[in-house]
């Protein structure tokens, strides 16, 4: 998928599976229905110009509560296509509890994995819980994929840090760039 060109059509035949596969309209039809029967259950769907969904979040009461709690440190990353069974890019961000155990703050999947995805989850997390504020958000951890230009468009460069997780740092930034003996 470095290709360019491949990437353009892997995502435009990722769009075109999500928004005509049954799967998808059942899924939606379930966040429905959990929005009713579970409280503190909320998602957004992420449409296409024509109105396709082309990316679902959601956040359940623990991850509205460990958004709002936690969330000055924020981790993001998305799962590795070849350990996802449906083949989607999975974004869940992350923070640590005051135990300092990885706690979800909210789950997402999507076409592609782009700063355009990354924003609007986050913005997403914010309009689900209005308790967490993007001003709040201090630390920004992600791969070499995540530029400052997503602190820019959430409008928080000023408050706001990214820096390179320690996995990617450690296992894809040194080896690539250093060269370990």
């Amino acid at each position: 998928l470095d290709d360019p060109f491949v990437n353009q059509n892997f995502t435009q035949m990722l769009r075109k599976i999500m928004s005509n596969d049954s799967d998808t309209w059942e899924a939606l039809s379930l966040m429905d229905d959990l929005k009713i029967q579970a409280p503190g259950f909320d998602y957004r769907i992420k449409k296409d110009a024509a109105g396709r969904p082309i990316g679902l979040m959601y956040m359940t009461a623990q991850m509205r509560y460990h958004a709002r709690r936690y969330g000055s440190v924020l981790c993001l990353d998305a799962q590795k296509r070849q350990y996802n069974t449906s083949g989607w890019p999975y974004i869940t961000p992350v923070v640590k509890d005051n135990e300092m155990k990885v706690a979800v703050a909210a789950e997402s999947i999507v076409t592609e994995e782009t700063h355009e995805f990354y924003i609007w989850i986050i913005q997403s997390m914010a309009s689900i819980e209005p308790r967490f504020l993007l001003s709040n958000i201090r630390i920004m951890f992600a791969d070499q994929k995540l530029t400052t230009t997503i602190l820019h468009e959430l409008g928080i460069e000023s408050s706001c840090i990214l820096r390179g997780d320690f996995y990617h740092l450690l296992n894809e930034v040194w080896p690539d760039h250093f060269h370990p003996s």
